[in-house]
C-alpha cells in the first residue's frame, strides 16, 4: 500500500506529516499545523537517529534534497544537500543512519531493460554510488526500506523473486541477500520489523486464487522456512509491529481485519482470530518511534490522517474505560449472533458428519466380513487346488514314465516290423528265384519229350 504519510509517535510528540492543499505540512494530533514546504513533496521519509535526533528528508519537484530536524512545533532549518544523481535524478530515495554506517541513502534510477531499474547505495565515499542491484519496482514504490539498527532493503529482482538485502557491516558493500519468495507467487503487500538483530517479515503471497499472510524470521540461525498464518480472500494488506515484547502481525480484507501474536519472537504464533473492532484501513504511513515507546513499528495503518491500533496496544491506559458507541454495540451484538449462528451451523456439521462417519464404519464392517467369508473361501479352493494340482502333477510324473515304456516298445515294434519288411522281401525275391527255375524247368522237359 502507499506511504504518502509519516506518523511519528513519542511520550510528548505525536504527529502526522502529509501533504494538503499543494502544501507539505505537520499536523500535531492536538489537531495544530506547521507547513513545511509551499509544495507537495511524495519522496520523503523520517528518522530517528541513534542519539534519538528526529531527521526528515525530501525531495521536492526541482529534484533538490534537504534535511532538517524535526520538533513538536515544526521543524528546524533544513540544509539542502549537494546535487547527484541520488537526488536530482532518482525516482525513489530514502535516508537512513546507523552507529556502523552513518548517513547513507538508497535510490534508484532508469536502467537499460525493459520494466526495471537500477537500485544503488551511497554514502558519498563513491561518486558513482554503488550498484546493489536491478529490480523491478514493486507497487507504490520501488523498494521497501527496513529502518533499524540495521538496514535493509526489500525489493523485486529481475527474476521476479522477493529479496531480502541485509547491510551489515561498516560499509554498504558488505551485504548480504535472502531470497524470501519465488517468481511464482504474487506479493500484494509487506511489512518488516527489525528487533534486536531479528528480522521480522510478513507478506501477502497470491496463487490460484487464494491469498496468504506469510511469516519469515532472519536471525544469526539463518533465514526460516516460510510459514502460512492465515489463508484468506481478497487480502489487501499486512502489518507487523511490536507491543509489550509481544509480536502481532496483522491483515485486512474489503469485509474484515484479523490478526494473530506470538510470545516468544516468532517461533510460535496463535491461531488467526478477527479483530474485535472495525478497522477502516484507507492506507499505511511510515511509522516513527522515540525512545521509550513500546509499539514498535516500521508503518501504520490509517483512516485517512489517524493512526490505527496504537492507542489498543500501547502501555498508557486511559482514565475511564473506552466507551463503545450504539453502532459498536450493535456491530459487535450482530458478530456475537453471526459467531452463534456459524457454532450453530458447525455443530450441525459435525452431527451430520459424525452420523456419516458411523454409516461409513457399520458398511465397511459388513465389508469387512463379506470380504473375510470370501478370502476364507478362496483360501480353502485355493488349498483343494494346490492339493489337485499336486496329485495332478503326480499321474502326470507317472504317465510320462508310462510314455517313456510306450516309446521303447513302439521303438522295438518298430526294429522287429523293419526286420519283418526285409524277410518279406528276401522271401518274394527267392520265390521269384523259383518259380522263374520250375519255367526253365518245364520248358527242358517238354522240349526232351
Amino acid at each position: 500500500m502507499k506511504k504518502n504519510m509519516a506518523v511519528i509517535k513519542g511520550s510528548t510528540f505525536d504527529a502526522v506529516i502529509y501533504n494538503k492543499d499543494n502544501s507539505f505540512i505537520m499536523k500535531n494530533l492536538n489537531g495544530r499545523e506547521y507547513i513545511l514546504e509551499n509544495e507537495p513533496v511524495y519522496n520523503f521519509n523520517v528518522l530517528n537517529t541513534p542519539k534519538n535526533d528526529l531527521l526528515l528528508f525530501y525531495k521536492n519537484k526541482a529534484g533538490a534534497a534537504y534535511i532538517s530536524r524535526v520538533f513538536s512545533e515544526g521543524k528546524g532549518e533544513s540544509r539542502r544537500l549537494m546535487p547527484c544523481s541520488a537526488f536530482s535524478s532518482s525516482f525513489d530515495c530514502v535516508f537512513t543512519q546507523t552507529n556502523a554506517l552513518n548517513a547513507c541513502f538508497f535510490y534508484t534510477l532508469s536502467s537499460k531493460e525493459k520494466n526495471t531499474k537500477a537500485l544503488y547505495a551511497t554514502d558519498f565515499s563513491d561518486d558513482k554510488g554503488i550498484l546493489i542491484d536491478t529490480i523491478i519496482p514493486m507497487d507504490g514504490c520501488d523498494f521497501y526500506l527496513v529502518q533499524g539498527e540495521t538496514p535493509a532493503l526489500i525489493y523485486k529482482n529481475k527474476q521476479k523473486s522477493l529479496v531480502l538485502c541485509v547491510f551489515g557491516g561498516k560499509t554498504l558493500r558488505e551485504q548480504k541477500t535472502y531470497i524470501l519468495s519465488q517468481k511464482s507467487e504474487t506479493i500484494s503487500d509487506i511489512s518488516c520489523l527489525e528487533e534486536k538483530g531479528r528480522f521480522h517479515i510478513c507478506y501477502i503471497s497470491s496463487q490460484m486464487g487464494s491469498s496468504s499472510i506469510i511469516y519469515r524470521q532472519l536471525s544469526a540461525e539463518g533465514l526460516s522456512s516460510p510459514r502460512i498464518l492465515a489463508t484468506k480472500k481478497n487480502l489487501l494488506s499486512c502489518l507487523i509491529f511490536m507491543s509489550k515484547n509481544i509480536l502481532f502481525i496483522f491483515g485486512t480484507s474489503k469485509t474484515s481485519a484479523f490478526y494473530t501474536f506470538s510470545k516468544d519472537t516468532g517461533a510460535t504464533f496463535y491461531p488467526a482470530a478477527v479483530y474485535f473492532k472495525q478497522l477502516n484501513v484507507t492506507s499505511k504511513a511510515q511509522y516513527t518511534f522515540l525512545q521509550g515507546e513500546t509499539f514498535k513499528a516500521t508503518e501504520i495503518f490509517m483512516d485517512e490522517l489517524s493512526p490505527l491500533l496504537i492507542s489498543d496496544f500501547s502501555d498508557s491506559k486511559p482514565e475511564t474505560p473506552p466507551e463503545f458507541t450504539s453502532e459498536d454495540i450493535i456491530r459487535l451484538k450482530a458478530k456475537i449472533a453471526n459467531f452463534e449462528k456459524e457454532i450453530n451451523e458447525r455443530n450441525t456439521q459435525v452431527t451430520e458428519m459424525s452420523k456419516a462417519v458411523s454409516d461409513v464404519q457399520q458398511q465397511n464392517s459388513i465389508l469387512m466380513q463379506q470380504w473375510k467369508t470370501r478370502f476364507e473361501t478362496l483360501e480353502k479352493d485355493y488349498n483343494n487346488l494346490k492339493e489337485k494340482f499336486g496329485e495332478a502333477q503326480k499321474s502326470n510324473e507317472e504317465l510320462k514314465i508310462q510314455i517313456r515304456d510306450f516309446q521303447s516298445k513302439k521303438e522295438e515294434k518298430e526294429k522287429s516290423l523293419s526286420r519283418l519288411h526285409q524277410e518279406n522281401t528276401a522271401l518274394k525275391k527267392a520265390k521269384s528265384l523259383l518259380e522263374e527255375e520250375i519255367y526253365r524247368l518245364n520248358n527242358n522237359i517238354e522240349e526232351n519229350m
